[in-house]
């Protein structure tokens, strides 16, 4: 019926990782992706976590917001364009990391140890948006990439990066590398940089 009704998933991903299996939600992004006509944003921090909640009362169809329990520090202090549905964190590199949320922290973080260690820069795409963003800007990023990597916080199929790869797929030569959870639950109780 395509009614605006507007879904909150509190602690996605790994966020209960403390919690054990039963409170992962690892899943969420493949379950939900493959109902149409429901928009997914996925923000990163409470910025970008305001502007999907206003962006999705706009839109006037069904929406689901991830949200991690993390308190996380402000990412983007002037707002984020949840049309193009993205955020490109650096200029263009010959190496691009792509994540979503909880792991795009992760991603800043491999950016800024790998230049401070290795010289080698690269460019980190913040996801907001991973079913409906748009291609454009990236495509362009991607003439002259040589390695992708995708964060995802999700099992190996169904998540984060099943929908990148799907809109990237046969555009530009260069190698593509998904760091997951793989196709296995995570047994135990323990914080979420132990499953990492």
């Amino acid at each position: 019926q395509n009614l605006p009704v507007c879904f909150i998933g509190v602690g996605a991903g790994l966020a209960y990782g403390v919690d054990g299996p039963t409170h992962h939600g690892t899943e969420d992004i493949g379950v939900i992706s493959a109902i149409p006509n429901l928009e997914i944003f996925n923000p990163s921090d409470d910025a970008s976590a305001r502007e999907a909640v206003k962006f999705s009362y706009s839109l006037k169809t069904p929406c689901f917001i991830r949200v991690d329990k993390e308190q996380l520090p402000r990412l983007y202090h002037h707002g984020v364009d949840l049309i193009l549905g993205y955020e490109v964190h650096g200029s263009e590199f010959k190496k691009l990391i792509f994540c979503s949320g909880m792991t795009t922290w992760t991603g800043l973080k491999a950016k800024e140890l790998l230049k401070k260690n290795y010289s080698i820069e690269v460019t980190v795409i913040d996801i907001l948006r991973p079913k409906n963003y748009k291609t454009d800007g990236i495509l362009n990023l991607l003439d002259n990439c040589e390695e992708v990597y995708v964060l995802d916080e999700a099992s190996e199929y169904g998540g984060i990066a099943s929908l990148i790869s799907r809109k990237l797929c046969g555009v530009g030569d260069f190698s593509f590398e998904v760091l997951s959870l793989g196709d296995k639950y995570i047994t135990g109780s323990a914080k979420r940089e132990w499953a990492w």
